[in-house]
């Protein structure tokens, strides 16, 4: 063997050693590397960098599966860290409100339409219930002002505004 081809050999020999070295060193240290608790907003997705405190050892880590995050409350999470799982509790909060979009709606007198014909859209991580701040009137004819709340499963509400148009027949 050449001298080159040595000290290629004993230079891959010397880093595989430090890398062995560094996954047990990691392995070891891993716990406490660990958060026991965390807190995320619902509907984002949790990140190392949430749940691990060193810059380095976030290198070697992942999150093995998400909470649930439409779920509220504390959860176990469970995160490898080089070849060591450890688990943590991640607790799901919601502290934002919904985020609405609604249309305008034309009726026919005397005929009526559920509250799910005014919204377009509703953004929001949890489970969300509509109601109207002051039932319409469907026999009435004229443009009615129609105030819709939308409350999400951790109490956060939003009240938006649109119209109804009861036409003649």
């Amino acid at each position: 063997m050449e001298v080159w081809q040595k000290k290629i050999m004993y230079t891959a020999i010397c880093l595989a050693t430090v890398v062995v070295i560094f996954l047990v060193g990691v392995s070891v240290v891993a716990p406490f590397m660990v958060k026991e608790s965390c807190t995320i907003e619902a509907g984002r997705e949790l990140t190392v960098d949430q749940v691990v405190t060193n810059p380095i050892i976030r290198f070697v880590s992942s999150v093995q599966a998400q909470p649930d995050l439409g779920q509220l409350g504390k959860q176990e999470v469970t995160i490898r860290v080089g070849v060591q799982k450890v688990t943590t509790e991640v607790i799901v909060r919601d502290r934002l409100a919904p985020k609405v979009s609604l249309r305008e709606v034309s009726v026919l007198r005397g005929n009526q339409c559920t509250i799910d014909s005014f919204v377009v859209n509703i953004e929001d991580a949890t489970e969300t219930k509509l109601e109207y701040m002051k039932e319409p009137s469907f026999s009435i004819e004229g443009i009615q002002k129609v105030k819709i709340k939308v409350t999400d499963k951790a109490g956060n509400e939003t009240v938006t505004e649109t119209k109804l148009v009861v036409v003649g027949t």
